[in-house]
């Protein structure tokens, strides 16, 4: 901490470089005191792609980038790698600054297809920039972006927290996700409150599992799909 502090004072701004890509603060304000200021609650850096594209990024507590924050969903969801099979065709609901993508998309392999999704424009236009993948596509929106795939589309929806609490109909949004979910499939929400979400909607699994990560990350709420080969009727749910 006195390293931070110390710098700050002499109006030295930080310049981190990530697998070739270049943050630099735009303040030389410590990223954990900027972000909890009541008056601002962000932090500013310059950030330059190899490719030579540049933007501006605003770190907010909502707004979290893996290179330079802790992602509590990012450590989730890598808890959950058992549960993405190779080859899948995955959709990611809140896929935040693009972090989960490049997670995901190494476990799918190259015969696997992602689509990611979040509501946040900076977001997006980071992760197109940063995390730029084959089989992998960054789109902005909400469930109006569902709406023109077909039904089962995707063998794995997930779906985080923010996203879903961002919705102005949160079920209507489920049931939509449930629906682009292939049967046989499965669906993984990521954060406890979501479960109450479900309660109301139409989502009725064959199975539904709570996983705990160990390093305290949100909870995985797992959803299997009733399909060929498996058992309609029976829900355990472990809370």
């Amino acid at each position: 901490m006195i390293v931070p502090l110390l710098r700050a004072m002499l109006g030295l701004r930080r310049r981190i470089t990530v697998e070739g890509v270049r943050y630099k603060e735009k303040d030389t304000a410590p990223i954990d005191r900027a972000l909890s200021s009541k008056k601002r609650g962000e932090k500013q850096y310059e950030v330059r792609f190899p490719a030579g594209r540049s933007m501006t990024i605003h770190c907010t507590p909502q707004r979290r980038y893996a290179d330079l924050m802790d992602v509590p969903e990012l450590r989730s969801i890598a808890f959950g790698e058992n549960l993405v099979r190779p080859g899948s065709r995955v959709l990611v609901l809140g896929v935040g600054t693009g972090a989960p993508a490049r997670l995901i998309a190494e476990w799918i392999g190259p015969h696997g297809g992602l689509v990611a999704i979040d509501r946040d424009n900076e977001s997006i236009r980071f992760a197109r920039r940063r995390y730029r993948i084959e089989g992998v596509s960054f789109e902005r929106g909400g469930p109006e972006l569902l709406a023109g795939e077909l039904d089962g589309a995707f063998d794995l929806v997930m779906i985080t927290q923010h996203w879903i609490e961002r919705c102005d109909e949160p079920g209507h949004a489920l049931n939509e996700a449930w629906r682009v979910t292939t049967p046989g499939g499965r669906m993984i929400l990521v954060g406890d409150p979501l479960a109450r979400f479900v309660e109301g909607s139409g989502i009725r699994g064959t199975r539904v599992s709570r996983l705990a990560p160990p390093d305290g990350g949100p909870a995985l709420i797992v959803i299997d799909k009733p399909g060929k080969g498996r058992d309609r009727d029976r829900v355990d749910a472990r809370r």
